[in-house]
């Protein structure tokens, strides 16, 4: 809903597809990770080169938002509802700020599942 949006809806949602995660295993990726604190979601995203097309890519994002947060703005944006689905990889963190031991968790999981290649970071706060 962005007036400057770097990409449409319209272009995202005639690229989105459904994809087997398990054709990645052990395939290489880069990672990226923005933390939160409180009031944003925490992103960690890893892009693949697709391993049957490589001209292809494929991306795997995980969020967490601390669960205050996601009751506050519940009437605006349906978190609550987003984290029941697995396949949304939206976890909501017990209390009021972000949990980062379950970030951490994810992205140790993610690293014994992918090679991952290269690692970067918001190293704002």
């Amino acid at each position: 809903r962005s007036e400057s949006a770097w990409l449409s809806q319209d272009l995202h949602d005639a690229n989105y597809e459904n994809f087997d995660i398990s054709k990645l295993d052990g395939h290489e990726c880069r990672a990226g990770l923005d933390l939160s604190k409180v009031m944003d979601l925490t992103a960690l995203s890893l892009m693949f080169k697709d391993p049957e097309e490589p001209e292809l890519y494929r991306r795997l994002v995980y969020y967490w938002i601390p669960e205050k947060r996601a009751w506050d703005i519940r009437e605006s944006v349906p978190l609550l509802s987003w984290a029941e689905n697995p396949r949304n990889n939206l976890t909501i963190t017990d209390g009021d700020v972000c949990d980062y031991s379950r970030v951490l968790a994810k992205f140790v999981e993610l690293s014994n599942q992918f090679e991952i290649e290269s690692f970067a970071f918001d190293p704002w706060n």
